[in-house]
């Protein structure tokens, strides 16, 4: 059973050992399991209404069973792995927590934020380091945009927050504009003639990416920004 992910992706079940500061490394690695396995949807997305009790009678033809039957399958898949990667009892022990007389699997949506509130900051810390990682994200010169992307999907994970498309933008631009200034500028102006909206953030990203690809290597100096948005960047990564 150890090796159950590396039946078909050649990679060993991710683990973690009760250690705090871990669980963000441990939760990434988890996440990147059950995407390749077709249902990282699982992790992050509430089961109330979709995953349905054992006792539940569905019927596959049912485009809504079936789509049930799938949050089924694919939580006890989780779940499985889930079990498999703790070293810790107490880790363990709370995981199990989550299985009931309705649903013998668990939940693997109710395990992971059991996950996040044991381990990771207090209730009352959680948006002020949220904030300061989001400060603290940026792009080095010459590096790949979609460095922008990595850095907030971890942060994004570790905390368990959301972020709206116009606050991602922000971010964006805040990193990218001493790089990419003429990129954005135009592709904001061009967006809002022809769609008369603003651009969305995976718009901006696709043009960035597209810029690099064309340019690779180093683009200049990377100046300290500011953004009106989230404030100046605490520090530069590198």
């Amino acid at each position: 059973m150890d090796n159950i992910a590396a039946a078909k992706f050649n990679m060993a079940i991710p683990r973690f050992d009760g250690n705090g500061e871990n669980l963000p490394r441990y939760l990434l690695l988890l996440q990147s399991t059950a995407d390749l396995y077709g249902c990282g949807y699982i992790m992050i997305t509430n089961p109330a209404g979709k995953l349905p009790d054992d006792d539940e009678e569905l019927d596959p033809a049912n485009l809504d069973h079936k789509q049930k039957l799938k949050w089924k399958s694919d939580n006890a898949k989780m779940m499985t792995l889930m079990i498999h990667g703790q070293s810790d009892d107490h880790v363990l022990i709370g995981v199990l927590a989550t299985k009931s007389a309705k649903r013998a699997a668990g939940s693997v949506y109710e395990a992971v934020n059991w996950l996040r509130r044991e381990f990771l900051h207090g209730d009352d810390l959680d948006e002020t380091f949220f904030e300061q990682e989001l400060n603290d994200v940026c792009l080095a010169a010459g590096e790949d945009p979609r460095e922008i992307t990595k850095q907030l999907a971890k942060i994004l994970i570790k905390f368990s927050f959301t972020l709206t498309d116009s606050r991602r933008v922000a971010i964006i631009k805040r990193c990218a504009m001493t790089q990419y200034s003429s990129v954005l500028t135009t592709s904001a102006s061009m967006i809002k003639l022809t769609k008369n909206r603003n651009p969305y953030a995976f718009e901006l990203m696709e043009l960035l990416v597209a810029d690099y690809k064309m340019r690779k290597g180093p683009i200049g100096q990377l100046e300290e920004p500011t953004e009106t948005a989230l404030g100046d960047v605490t520090r530069k990564r590198g």
